[in-house]
């Protein structure tokens, strides 16, 4: 299944790694890491918003980083209600 993580931006349920919150992970030692495992690609999905999340997904091998101007929770609902569609259950 697909979700979209904003601005017309739409990835595989199944290729999402994690999804954060850009409040929290900016301010500690781990959000370093997470950029760090996409520096050959980071996407800014709406530089006319506030970023409010951080979408890490891996597409054959391949880390990018999405900023979204969707709430972290909201991504996460969207997930686990693709999830539940698709006849897995949590």
């Amino acid at each position: 299944m697909v979700i979209s993580i904003g601005e017309n931006t739409l990835v595989h349920t199944e290729d999402i790694v994690a999804i954060f919150d850009m409040d929290s992970i900016t301010i500690k030692e781990r959000g370093k890491y997470i950029f760090n495992l996409g520096k050959e690609k980071i996407v800014n999905i709406d530089s006319q918003n506030l970023p409010r999340s951080c979408v890490v997904v891996c597409e054959n091998g391949e880390n990018t980083i999405y900023i979204s101007p969707v709430n972290s929770i909201t991504l996460q609902k969207r997930v686990a209600d693709s999830t539940i569609k698709k006849g897995n259950f949590l």
